[in-house]
């Protein structure tokens, strides 16, 4: 929706939610559903075996422990500049599984139990191309394709030992892979969460599609008085001092009436608001 321009200046502002409201979950939810669904597809083809999503993907939290029997394998996503972006968390049984597919499975190629070899690993990257893809996509304003590689050394999640730093969002997901059950888990970075939020509306058709009323949305961004005197006297450049931090939450007003508390904030090189909560 459209705010009403201001002068020569003409500006929108985007309703998203945050990651950890109800609707902010549905939403981060079914985009890490649809994308892993779509990976296990392609890796059906490219390993030979049936491979489906039985349970999940549901959100967990960050210090949440796995099980102690895991064995788990790693890979993660970096840019350019080697900032991690995400994590991609594999039963190492289960990872075995798409190698043994992946290799035709011959006898004479029978993996062992234990960590994957440097070899292994790099082989297990070429097994699960179609999962490494899932962030291969431009998700990022900046971020292009970032470079997916196993974490050498690393038989467990990094986040089960070590707990997760803010901003991060955890996805545990049951797949099978042939006979094989095991439990995948990805992590990825706020970054990336907040541009799949950003990018909900449009995508997903969160309002109501048959309600085609056009309704006014304003930010009350402002609130000062000035004297009669001291307008008059306001010249291009001068400041006029609000008393409010910019990080304060702005006053989001549906057809006049207070409604949401919000952040200002950008989205997709636009100014964008960002809701926190209802007005109590």
């Amino acid at each position: 929706m459209s705010q009403p321009s201001r002068g020569s200046e003409d500006w929108s502002l985007r309703v998203y939610p945050v990651p950890d409201s109800d609707c902010g979950r549905r939403v981060l939810e079914r985009w890490c559903r649809d994308r892993l669904e779509s990976a296990l597809r392609q890796l059906t083809q490219r390993i030979g075996l049936d491979c489906l999503m039985q349970d999940g993907p549901r959100m967990i939290a960050a210090d949440r422990q796995s099980e102690s029997a895991c064995d788990w394998t790693t890979f993660r996503w970096a840019t350019a500049d080697n900032n991690s972006i995400g994590y991609l968390s594999i039963e190492s049984r289960w990872l075995r599984r798409c190698l043994a597919g992946f290799l035709g499975e011959r006898s004479e190629l029978r993996l062992p139990e234990g960590a994957l070899s440097r070899l292994e690993l790099c082989l297990a990257e070429s097994a699960i191309q179609p999962l490494g893809m899932i962030l291969s996509e431009r998700v990022a304003c900046g971020i292009g394709s970032p470079a997916f590689t196993a974490v050498y050394g690393s038989t467990i999640s990094p986040f089960d030992s070590q707990g997760m730093e803010a901003g991060w969002t955890l996805w545990q997901v049951s797949c099978r892979a042939g006979e094989v059950t095991g439990v995948i888990r990805l992590a990825i970075h706020g970054r990336i969460v907040e541009e799949v939020l950003v990018g909900s509306g449009e995508a997903t058709g969160m309002h109501d599609s048959n309600d085609e009323t056009a309704m006014r949305l304003d930010a009350l961004l402002v609130q000062a008085q000035v004297s009669g005197e001291g307008w008059s006297d306001l010249q291009k450049g001068d400041l006029v001092d609000c008393q409010r931090s910019v990080e304060e939450p702005v006053l989001l007003c549906i057809e006049g009436k207070p409604e949401y508390w919000a952040k200002l904030g950008s989205a997709n090189g636009r100014r964008a608001v960002q809701i926190l909560s209802a007005v109590e």
